[in-house]
């Protein structure tokens, strides 16, 4: 049996926030401690507190009732009346609602100020939703379903505000807004389902329809179990929901030859691990049972599947699945690099696959190859894309003089130069198609944003690349630098100029404005020039770089048009242009007012951006410390065996050491010179 646990299973960020902020009341020693309704819906974890003396209130008269105490308030929030009661009654208050709650709460606040009737999409009982109307007005309504809504005594001319619980189905929720806009013309819908709600429900159903079995933990009244639990039956018909591994029948998945696994955000990892163990036990009794039963023969040309018993630098030694035998990977065999070190690709435990090309190397072993395998799904993927139409990606493995040598699942494709670009055969450096692929790039991402893309072939007076939004268009300039280029030394020229983006602009009758991207966050000093340009709303551009187009891919798949162009509402955004020398630079002023658009279009907290943009910036230092290791390695290697081919016992030692320090220098000159570039780069 094949056991899949989905890697969003168990708690959420706002549960485990409120859980941990629960006991460590308790840990303080405070008496007495309560929670406003149960701290999350799992009937063992409220035990536990119980049995610490953690007590629930379930109404606002037992609330009243209290003298003293703590009172924490739980990751589905409360409505206003209730933090004015515990004001009153003078209770010291925990907070422990979920931010991205919070926010829900902040938008209801504020657009029924601003005079829209606010639509609630989720179960008007659950608490959550509960406390969120408790933020909006008399005319706040909440609705589960289309026939809900049309069931409400709404004017056609009403402006409507909507927005949905946390843990909403996606899809109705996109279902239904996409039925309500076809009615009302003045609305603002704004989805504040959370992320890993979405992650969840996505992952829950992609398992599910890859699995003869799904099970689905979590408690009974738990709002977001239960939709887990509608999704994946809908994607698998036996799909088993239980709240702990007692609840699980062992007889209704002993069949099955995979079983996937996800939980509610309010099911422990105690829990999740206790139903994965017993299925992994499980498992392992099959496994052996049908080891038992026969042992599968292989032939030449069979791709088989081995773990990882022993490997060394020149091998890699397989136990192969099925079968007793034994097979062996050469370095010759795993990868045409002949200096690639195997311990560095491989660690005993793993399981790979292989093509079999010998049944005995001459000691009683497989002869298995890793990349013939490989070239061989490379080719069956060319030739499906060739038929299809389709359009890879593919990694630069070489800058040949007469095009490039490219990656496609480990299959080597040249592309000749008269394919790559109209300007290739004008200029081939490395530069230039560095360039070319951040154009391809960028165009990719506006793909995956929704939206349509074109490169632009008149280079000299045009923009890179447009991408088009309806009838609207962001003229855009896809920037590249330098290797060597040290951090200060970026300026105004490495930006672009302002007039270009005006006569970009100009060109086209409805425009958003303009973009700048990069590979990296450049280090421009905060008095540049560049951030006067890009505050100037007689040609509104954004620079962004690739860290921010992919967070805004992360937290959505696809924007609508007005979402997008809140980056180029400049009336609003930049008020007025930021001054040459503003008091300690302008740098700050204008990231922080970047940041909060992103953030206020993703609809997700500044500590989750922040979160992304180190872990980014993480990636990208152990990616370049990597590559140094590997070119100090390099040039170690060679100087050795220089040292080591030269005679030392000869008589003119004097020319030797001339001899050496010439080649020495000859040979890794241009490793040296890379290393120093690569550490004035990021390091």
């Amino acid at each position: 049996m094949e056991v899949t646990v989905a890697k969003t299973a168990g708690f959420c960020f706002g549960v485990k926030r409120a859980v941990e902020k629960v006991y460590d009341q308790i840990a303080t020693g405070k008496k007495p401690i309560y929670t406003y309704g149960p701290i999350i819906h799992n009937e063992e974890v409220v035990q536990d507190l119980e049995e610490k003396g953690v007590q629930v209130i379930n109404s606002k008269e037992e609330l009243e009732a209290l003298k003293e105490g703590v009172v924490v308030i739980r990751s589905h929030g409360v409505g206003r009346e209730i933090y004015e009661l515990l004001e009153r009654q003078g209770l010291e208050l925990v907070d422990a609602t979920c931010p991205f709650v919070k926010k829900i709460h902040k938008i209801v606040r504020e657009q029924c100020e601003a005079g829209r009737r606010v639509i609630i999409v989720g179960n008007e009982h659950h608490p959550e939703v509960e406390g969120i109307k408790g933020w909006g007005n008399e005319y706040t309504l909440a609705v589960e379903s289309l026939e809900e809504f049309e069931n409400l005594a709404l004017r056609p001319d009403e402006k409507l505000c909507i927005v949905a619980q946390t843990t909403f189905n996606y899809n109705k929720f996109q279902d239904l807004v996409e039925k309500i806009s076809k009615t009302y013309y003045d609305i603002l819908v704004l989805n504040t389902i959370c992320n890993a709600t979405q992650e969840r429900q996505v992952e829950a159903a992609r398992i599910a329809s890859s699995v003869e079995a799904m099970i689905v933990i979590g408690g009974r009244h738990s709002s977001n179990t239960q939709k887990l639990y509608e999704i994946c039956l809908k994607e698998c018909e036996n799909t088993f929901y239980i709240q702990t591994l007692g609840d699980l029948d062992p007889d209704s998945v002993s069949s099955v030859r995979s079983v996937g696994i996800t939980a509610g955000a309010s099911t422990p990892k105690k829990i999740i691990e206790e139903v994965h163990t017993r299925m992994a036990e499980q498992s392992f009794a099959e496994l052996l049972k049908e080891e038992e039963e026969s042992t599968k023969p292989i032939r030449t040309g069979e791709i088989v599947t081995g773990q990882v018993i022993e490997v060394n630098k020149d091998e890699i030694i397989l136990s192969i699945a099925g079968n007793k035998s034994e097979g062996v990977i050469t370095r010759d065999e795993y990868s045409n690099d002949n200096s690639v070190d195997l311990t560095t690709k491989v660690q005993v435990g793993e399981e790979m696959e292989a093509k079999v090309i010998k049944l005995n190397d001459g000691v009683g072993m497989v002869s298995l190859s890793y990349k013939r395998m490989a070239a061989d799904r490379g080719n069956k993927r060319l030739e499906e894309a060739f038929e299809n139409q389709e359009v890879l990606t593919a990694k630069v493995a070489q800058v040949l003089d007469g095009g490039l040598s490219v990656l496609v699942e480990d299959t080597r494709v040249f592309i000749p130069a008269s394919l790559v670009s109209d300007s290739y055969e004008k200029d081939s450096s490395q530069e230039t198609l560095f360039s070319k692929l951040i154009e391809v790039l960028v165009c990719e991402w506006a793909k995956r944003m929704g939206f349509s893309s074109r490169f632009i072939k008149q280079k000299a007076s045009y923009e890179d690349v447009n991408i088009v939004i309806d009838n609207k268009v962001i003229v855009c300039d896809a920037k590249s630098f330098r290797l060597g280029r040290s951090q200060k030394a970026p300026n105004v020229k490495d930006f672009l100029k302002l007039e270009d983006i005006r006569k970009w602009m100009a060109r086209y009758p409805n425009k958003l404005g303009g973009l700048v991207t990069y590979p990296c966050t450049h280090d421009w000093s905060s008095g540049s020039d560049a951030y006067q340009y890009c505050s100037d709303k007689s040609a509104p551009t954004v620079m962004l770089p690739y860290k921010y187009l992919s967070y805004l891919l992360k937290t959505k798949s696809n924007y609508s048009t007005t979402e997008l162009s809140e980056l180029w509402d400049y009336s609003r955004i930049f008020p007025n242009i930021l001054p040459k020398k503003m008091k300690g630079g302008n740098k700050k002023a204008y990231w922080s007012k970047i940041d909060s658009e992103i953030l206020n279009i993703t609809h997700t907290t500044s500590e989750e951006l922040h979160n992304y943009i180190l872990q980014a910036d993480q990636l990208i230092k152990e990616c370049i410390q990597a590559n140094l290791e590997r070119l100090e390695y390099q040039k170690g290697a060679i100087i050795t065996e220089i040292n080591n081919s030269i005679n030392t016992e000869t008589d003119i030692n004097k020319l030797k050491e001339e001899i050496i320090e010439y080649k020495i220098a000859a040979e890794t000159g241009n490793l040296t010179d890379l290393i120093n570039r690569i550490k004035n780069f990021r390091l």
